[in-house]
């Protein structure tokens, strides 16, 4: 019937409707039924319609059909979708948040070295409290400059933060850079700490450790920002 009996071309009041539907034959009436109620208890099928038929009996019959047509025509594409659902593409990892990764275990990696370090100098200075150690010439006994324990200052674990020991350095009058007796102007160390290897400063005062923590910090940061652009970037996508 092509679109002349699509269910957008049918504009029927009411009252028309009504008046349709009591002119009906019992036939016409299960076509009805089966178009617009509810499936009846027998399908009737073209060959079951004979030539006899009235005009509006073929007619609702063609618009069964039409109508059965457009309902699995629209209800596959659904039902394939809820059967095999599309995975969702992600995006590409960009340039930016692979750099950030890379920076991300590099620093944690250092963190981890510099931690199991500090954590076996501790305990090495702990095992010596009631030892006299000997300095690497084998004549002076070490002494720590902070707390005057049997253990090298570096290892200190009565001043165990950067904090603690630059708030002590200043207590005992001592430059908090090179540890000396505290001088004027600017402090002029100048070999490099043989922790970190990037700054003059006396090894028991290096807050590599410190710069390590704040740098993996703000890099989580960054990198849990970028993350959270790129999962909106891939919802848009959608």
């Amino acid at each position: 019937m092509g679109n002349q009996f699509s269910s957008t071309s049918i504009r029927v009041n009411n009252d028309a409707l009504i008046r349709l539907q009591n002119s009906f034959s019992a036939e016409q009436r299960e076509l009805w039924s089966e178009c617009f109620i509810a499936p009846p208890p027998r399908a009737l099928s073209r060959s079951s319609i004979d030539s006899s038929s009235s005009s509006n009996t073929h007619r609702l019959f063609d618009i069964r059909e039409e109508l059965r047509t457009e309902i699995s025509t629209r209800k596959r594409p659904i039902d394939d979708s809820i059967r095999s659902p599309t995975p969702a593409k992600r995006s590409a990892p960009s340039e930016e948040g692979a750099k950030l990764r890379t920076r991300l275990i590099a620093a944690k990696r250092d963190r981890d070295y510099l931690t199991k370090r500090r954590e076996r100098g501790f305990a090495e200075a702990r095992d010596s409290v009631d030892k006299d150690v000997k300095s690497p010439n084998g004549y002076s006994i070490i002494k720590c400059l902070l707390c005057d324990g049997n253990h090298f200052t570096n290892s200190c674990y009565v001043y165990e933060s950067y904090a603690q020991r630059t708030e002590r350095c200043i207590q005992m009058d001592l430059c908090p850079t090179c540890m000396f007796r505290k001088h004027d102007g600017v402090c002029r160390l100048s070999h490099d700490c043989r922790t970190c290897r990037k700054g003059s400063h006396a090894a028991a005062m290096c807050s590599w450790h410190v710069e390590l923590d704040n740098e993996i910090r703000e890099l989580e940061k960054e990198l849990s920002r970028l993350e959270d652009g790129e999962r909106w970037r891939d919802v848009e996508r959608r």
